[in-house]
């Protein structure tokens, strides 16, 4: 469903980035359902702890899982297989985007609030500006705040990422009824 260039796309947009034995380490997951981190450090050619390293980058985004199974030859060793949770990976970006469209909601509320501005960039409400006579600590006068253009790339923004939000509903609940019939 989701292809390497895809899931590239969504962890930039999230802006996280990808080392490169981390970029492989993830091509070797979607190449495969489930894997352990011994053939991926085989394939890597590479110590298991830099296998690991690039693995746990990717767990702390939360779309990489693993399980361990007890090894048969060593039996108080573990070995850890590892899979890539592509619906996990679409919640947590529509996650990433609803965060950000709450963040400019704040930001517009903000920027409502606020009419005029010193130099040095104080912010005052008309009311805080008027009981100052429009005149600065510094004794410099207020400058009028036209924050139009920058509210209206705001309310594009989040225009915007509302529609990708619904987007990714969509493919999200696409993916789990894809995702269901494959395990019947």
């Amino acid at each position: 469903m989701l292809d390497i260039d895809q899931i590239k796309q969504i962890l930039s947009n999230m802006n996280f980035e990808l080392e490169e034995n981390t970029e492989r380490v993830l091509n070797i997951l979607i190449e495969n359902d489930i894997i352990s981190e011994n053939d991926i450090a085989e394939k890597l050619e590479v110590k298991i702890n830099g296998a690991r390293k690039a693995l746990y980058k990717l767990k702390e985004v939360g779309f990489v899982e693993y399980t361990k199974e007890r090894d048969e030859e060593k039996k108080w060793w573990y070995i850890y297989f590892w899979k890539l949770n592509r619906g996990r990976l679409l919640e947590i970006y529509q996650r990433y985007k609803e965060k950000r469209v709450k963040e400019i909601i704040k930001i517009v509320k903000e920027e409502k609030e606020y009419s005029f501005e010193s130099k040095s960039g104080d912010k005052y409400s008309y009311d805080a500006a008027l009981s100052m006579n429009f005149i600065s600590e510094d004794g410099k006068p207020l400058l009028e705040i036209n924050n139009y253009e920058f509210l209206s790339n705001l309310d594009e923004e989040m225009h915007k990422l509302n529609s990708e939000i619904e987007e990714l509903k969509i493919l999200r609940s696409e993916y789990k009824a894809a995702t269901e019939v494959i395990e019947e």
